[in-house]
């Protein structure tokens, strides 16, 4: 090839290291589907008309922002799309920068102080969610909150609640992955500006990465959007948990009053009696895609909560900015201290699984890449600057 660009004067690549361009090559889309499994983006149209993008060009409900597809793009244009969001070590560094502020701890990100949280509310572990929500609508800090409501067709959905019993209602964790975006963009058009956006890691990145293009300012200036991220270690496909729950037990998962993940154990509450098994044993029915995340904490939102590191009956809740003090403000609530040393450990082998998920790819996508070069007859997919996220 480089005899038969020499003969027709051609002596420099078209695109280069940096360029922001779009040079088809295919890697970014078999990543996301071959290997995080998730197919947020993919090739469309034939010939001049030949891209990649989401279905229909809108914001994508499946982008987990891992930044698999960051990782392996050779242009790195990739980065320059608005309706996905990889997000890249530094990324996640500069955003901290920028929407938090407190002491920066390596292990669970920036924060102003780290507590066990109790509010008078019965729901999961310390109900702290539902009493900041609740206490949030009522003094008026909030015009509205997004939250998961239980689905009995797939889980959980996303909704957009603005009164107490609305809150109530959703309270509880529901251990499966959905889109935040349709019910905020709801919000948003709706008049609504003060906003608490409940969600996992993945959906708080995502939002935390429309934020930092803009995309807010630009349509709705004076919206005030506040995070509170869950902890999560890895989400569940509802439709397989339900088969393997009922496979353990017998049971229907649709009619249980309480799920919940503690000490290793999943634990299903329904009619009054509890069920459980090591949450090892469901680890076929994990969604893919979770095994490229390495955030155990909600990094990027302005409070984190979940139940790792507190006593029985209590949330872990870590603030991370003014914004997020603000508002744990006015709910009233008991505190007590954490075992952070059992955070870290936890969020330690979530990075570890990631890092190892990540490494699988730069070392394996090329050699797998030219075995089928082989079998295909077609040029090599050649991809020239391969990092690992660290």
């Amino acid at each position: 090839m480089q005899e038969m660009a020499g003969e027709y004067g051609i002596f420099k690549p078209r695109f280069l290291p940096g360029d922001k361009n779009c040079i088809l090559c295919g890697l970014c889309y078999r990543i996301c589907e071959e290997l995080v499994g998730v197919s947020a983006i993919n090739a469309q149209n034939r010939g001049v008309s030949r891209d990649v993008d989401t279905p229909y060009g809108e914001l994508s409900e499946d982008c987990i922002a891992c930044g698999a597809c960051a990782l392996v793009c050779p242009t790195k244009s990739i980065l320059e799309r608005k309706n996905i969001y990889p997000l890249s070590c530094v990324d996640i560094k500069e955003m901290e920068e920028e929407f938090l502020c407190g002491t920066v701890d390596n292990d669970l990100g920036v924060n102003r102080e780290m507590f066990a949280g109790k509010s008078n509310i019965e729901g999961q572990d310390g109900g702290m969610v539902t009493a900041i929500l609740q206490q949030g609508i009522e003094a008026e800090l909030l015009d509205a909150a997004v939250v998961a409501q239980k689905n009995k067709s797939c889980g959980a959905n996303a909704a957009l609640v603005d009164e107490t019993e609305s809150i109530l209602q959703a309270k509880g964790t529901k251990y499966v992955r959905v889109s935040v975006i349709a019910p905020l963009l709801d919000a948003l058009n709706q008049g609504k500006r003060r906003i608490a956006v409940v969600g996992t890691p993945c959906q708080i990145r995502v939002v935390r990465k429309l934020q930092r293009q803009g995309y807010f300012n630009d349509k709705f200036p004076d919206a005030e959007i506040v995070l509170i991220g869950l902890f999560c270690f890895e989400s569940f496909d509802y439709e397989l948990l339900r088969n393997q729950i009922r496979e353990l037990f017998g049971i229907d998962l649709d009619s249980a009053e309480k799920m919940q993940i503690a000490r290793g154990k999943f634990i299903v509450t329904v009619e009054g009696k509890e069920y459980s098994c090591r949450v090892r044993e469901l680890e076929k029915v994990v969604r893919a895609g979770c095994g490229f995340c390495n955030d155990l904490v909600s990094r990027l939102a302005d409070i984190s909560i979940g139940s790792i590191g507190s006593p029985d009956g209590y949330s872990t809740v870590i603030v991370r900015s003014g914004r997020g003090e603000r508002l744990l403000e006015a709910a009233v609530f008991s505190r007590s201290e954490i075992n952070r040393d059992e955070i870290v450990k936890l969020a330690a082998m979530k990075k570890k699984n990631a890092d190892k998920n990540f490494a699988g790819i730069v070392a394996g996508l090329p050699d797998r890449f030219e075995t089928e070069r082989k079998e295909s007859s077609q040029p090599p997919v050649v991809c020239s600057n391969l990092g690992i996220l660290s």
